[in-house]
């Protein structure tokens, strides 16, 4: 019997790719017939800025787009408002995998691997025809809602309950082993560490974006989404205090936090250039002198292990980084330069400019962080789940 997986995502397949769309991609390379659930908005609000051509949701269908011979990409209906607060979620969830389940019906999806991400689907997971329940955590996501307790509770509860449901629970990194430990099922957890794609890093051809031809040396570079989990003030200390230094910033601006970054990106030594394709980024990074790791420190940053700092050390590069728990317990933190507070960021900054000094990576190491490699691992974890 053809193997299957739903996955209900938090993003959409066609932006840009985290760790949901590495493992499916591949499961779908090793003939897994996938059936990926997009994220949907309400009947009121506007599309998140610059994804309006990703939520082109039908107002009372699922639509269904089929990327190749195995991965089926599905776009639940607009919801009715508020539908993410707790007296209304699971009237909307349970309406959402509904229509979903009768989608997968007719695609002829059963007894699948159901593979969630957004654990607010929990109490509604009961409509879906699975055999098999995988739970993957990639941030501490109850803290995303802290200002809000109500908010913070519902979450923290169907993340509690989604691990004890799960046949099989994956999380990003040591703190949320840690968090999650007590409450899966036999101890069925494992550690899946964000990675890198190797051969974009390895086949990329060295050449020099044009708008970084002329720009003055040091460079001082970051590659990411500029998002509310950055720390804007420790920005604008080391931008302040390195005037004679370029610092460079690749990735698109959160809507929410545009008042902090504008005034950022009018300083005159700083260049922001937006989003650019994924596999231009190692010849933005190749021109960095230094790169930035620049999180705000709290109980969110804790439990992350940004993409960007393995990215960073891929490309040899040395890294500057605030604390982050989980980020230092990894193999790749011996690369790293952590520092407690924004003076010692700044002189840690200065340092490996004067040193100029590469990091020299082991090889070995390197490779584990590959997404190949961390797939590997999960597939094989997902095999042994199908034979129990």
């Amino acid at each position: 019997m053809t193997k299957q997986i739903v996955c209900i995502s938090q993003h959409y397949w066609d932006d840009r790719w985290f760790r949901k769309h590495h493992f499916m991609s591949r499961f779908a390379r090793d003939g897994y017939r996938i059936a990926f659930v997009e994220p949907s908005i309400t009947l009121v609000k506007k599309a998140p800025e610059g994804k309006e051509h990703l939520a082109q949701h039908d107002l009372f269908d699922v639509k269904v787009h089929q990327k190749d011979e195995n991965i089926f990409i599905l776009k639940p209906p607009r919801a009715l408002p508020l539908w993410n607060y707790p007296v209304f979620s699971k009237l909307a969830f349970d309406y959402f995998a509904k229509k979903v389940q009768k989608k997968l019906q007719e695609l002829g999806f059963s007894k699948f691997i159901l593979w969630d991400y957004i654990p607010l689907w929990v109490d509604s997971l009961k409509h879906f025809d699975y055999s098999r329940l995988v739970f993957d955590i990639a941030d501490n996501l109850p803290e995303f809602y802290k200002a809000n307790k109500l908010k913070y509770w519902n979450v923290k509860r169907a993340c509690d309950k989604l691990a004890t449901m799960s046949d099989l629970v994956l999380v990003s990194a040591s703190s949320l082993y840690d968090q999650f430990l007590p409450k899966t099922r036999q101890r069925n957890i494992h550690i899946a560490p964000n990675g890198f794609d190797m051969d974009r890093f390895r086949q990329s051809n060295g050449e020099v974006p044009e708008e970084l031809k002329n720009v003055k040396k040091p460079i001082v570079g970051f590659i990411g989404t500029i998002f509310p989990f950055l720390d804007f003030d420790l920005i604008n200390y080391v931008v302040d205090n390195n005037k004679d230094k370029t610092f460079v910033f690749v990735g698109g601006c959160d809507g929410a936090v545009k008042e902090h970054w504008m005034p950022i990106t009018a300083k005159p030594n700083v260049l922001w250039l937006g989003r650019r394709a994924p596999q231009t980024i190692p010849s933005y990074i190749r021109l960095f002198d230094v790169c930035l790791n620049p999180f705000r420190v709290d109980s969110i940053s804790e439990a992350v292990n940004p993409l960007k700092a393995f990215e960073y050390v891929a490309a040899e590069k040395p890294v500057v980084s605030v604390r982050m728990l989980s980020l230092e317990r990894e193999k790749i933190a011996q690369y790293i330069e952590f520092a407690n507070d924004y003076q010692e960021f700044d002189l840690k900054l200065n340092r490996i400019l004067a040193e100029r000094k590469k990091p020299k990576v082991d090889e070995h190491i390197l490779l584990s962080y590959t997404w190949e490699e961390i797939y590997q691992k999960v597939h094989e974890e997902v095999e042994r789940l199908l034979v129990q």
